[in-house]
């Protein structure tokens, strides 16, 4: 996509070099007025900013280009196919630019859904527009108020993101289902259920929630707008009208079957859930271990079975990389060194090239074994694992700790260390899961017991992993 990547910055230079103070095109619009001086100066830093970095890196690399897009679609008709013309380039090089899979696996052909869902997202986009301007006649509000404007946009597509993940969870609260966002993500939470008995029904009753309560609310909103002409509240109305070709939108994109960067749409999901194949077995396996560990039951009497089925399928997916961390912290709590290290190496060799398709909950845990002396050529990767994590967000206390601890202890600080473990201590005495607690407790002494010993890091060293079937529960 080499023609793909010179014509995105092509244009990012154009609306750089229009839409910057100090530039000699500024010059043209300085007499307008200062919302519309504003809303093009955001637009000049996005592009500005979009064309200093790296387009073919990691995805966060990409926010600045894709902000940029978005800002030209609403507001001003003249910049609206500017936005679509990004929006096409970038799904181009999105799409052209994902590292190759590691496990290797037929082709399936067949019907692409990206076929129906790109060109419907620009639609939506394009509709959401002339909402705008629609709303900006109908108020009689100049065009240049459209710094306004674009802001509720941006207010009403958080509502409805907010509405989607209410449905999910007002629906598995009454299917008997809770969740964990950190375990897979908030767009895609991990369902747990505590019994077996109609798992699979109420898993789709789950998966339907989210659409369901974009759909309703859509409903409702243009209702209200098409009630509204001719009343006091018309203005009111128009911005429901807004907001309800955002909740629209989020309904038909989660409702389209299609996966991307390890996450996946409800439509998938609603797709496995019909098809009751391997993956489907992997989903309601994960569903049974997450009731578990909410539970209260401790990582080594988890069901052997269950982590077995859902380490099945290797789809590089935030679901596969959650079954080779449940395997690796059931092997860990049995003390199976080299079938946790098989574990942990297969997320590090998986995701290499792909880190942001792995929860944050097991990035930090990738960055603790590592750093714990794991004896592969990967344990250099431990800060870069660790890195990847941000604040760690999704990860709770003890284990965010209990990763600085060992990153600390391999950089041979063992001050340092100490205070992180006490961090970690102090909050773990409070957890009221007792899985949770008497699983970290063990882990910190571990390595409370690797400082006063005064044992040095493990040396970096090539190993090959177990075999699968001794690795993982062989010894079980």
């Amino acid at each position: 996509m080499w023609f793909g990547s010179v014509a995105l910055r092509t244009v990012l230079a154009a609306e750089a070099l229009l839409f910057l103070p100090g530039l000699p095109a500024w010059g043209r619009i300085a007499g307008a007025s200062s919302a519309t001086q504003a809303y093009l100066l955001v637009l000049g830093i996005f592009s500005a900013l979009a064309l200093i970095t790296r387009l073919a890196g990691k995805p966060s690399t990409r926010i600045w280009a894709w902000g940029a897009a978005v800002t030209n679609l609403p507001v001003f008709p003249s910049l609206t196919p500017v936005g679509l013309i990004l929006a096409a380039l970038l799904v181009a090089l999105e799409r052209s630019g994902r590292p190759a899979q590691t496990v290797a696996g037929p082709k399936r052909a067949g019907f692409s859904w990206a076929w129906v869902a790109v060109p419907s997202t620009i639609g939506f986009a394009w509709a959401g527009a002339a909402q705008v301007h629609r709303f900006a006649q109908l108020t009689e509000l100049p065009e240049t108020s459209g710094l306004v404007l674009f802001a509720g946009l941006w207010l009403a597509m958080p509502l409805c993101a907010a509405v989607h993940q209410a449905g999910h969870w007002i629906a598995g609260h009454s299917a008997g289902l809770d969740g964990i966002d950190a375990w897979s993500g908030w767009a895609d939470p991990q369902p747990a259920s505590s019994r077996q008995t109609g798992l699979h029904g109420r898993l789709l009753l789950w998966t339907l929630g989210g659409p369901l309560a974009s759909l309703a609310l859509g409903a409702l909103l243009i209702a209200a707008m098409l009630l509204s002409p001719g009343s006091e509240w018309a203005a009111a109305g128009e911005l429901a009208g807004l907001a309800a070709a955002c909740s629209l939108a989020t309904f038909w994109l989660s409702i389209l079957p299609w996966k991307a960067g390890g996450y996946r749409s409800d439509g998938a999901l609603l797709v496995i859930l019909m098809r009751r194949g391997p993956t489907y077995s992997r989903e309601r396996s994960l569903a049974l271990l997450t009731g578990q560990w909410l539970d209260g039951v401790r990582p080594r009497n988890w069901d052997p079975v269950w982590l077995r089925t859902a380490a099945a399928v290797p789809d590089l997916s935030r679901q596969h990389a959650t079954a080779c961390a449940l395997n690796y912290l059931y092997c860990l709590d049995h003390g199976y060194e080299s079938s946790a290290r098989y574990w942990i190496a297969r997320v590090a060799n998986e995701f290499s090239q792909a880190r942001s398709a792995v929860p944050v909950r097991w990035r930090v845990e990738v960055a603790y074994y590592l750093a714990a002396g794991d004896m592969s050529a990967r344990s250099v990767d431990a800060p870069a694992w660790r890195r990847s994590a941000g604040r760690g967000q999704g990860a709770t206390f003890p284990a965010l700790m209990r990763t600085e601890a060992a990153l600390a202890i391999a950089r041979g600080q063992a001050t340092e260390a100490m205070a992180f473990i006490e961090s970690a201590e102090r909050r773990v005495l409070a957890e009221h899961n007792p899985g949770i607690r008497e699983f970290e407790i063990d882990l910190l002494d571990r390595l409370r017991y690797r400082i006063e010993a005064g044992i040095p890091p493990a040396p970096v060293a090539a190993a090959s992993p177990a075999p699968a079937a001794i690795a993982s529960f062989g010894m079980v």
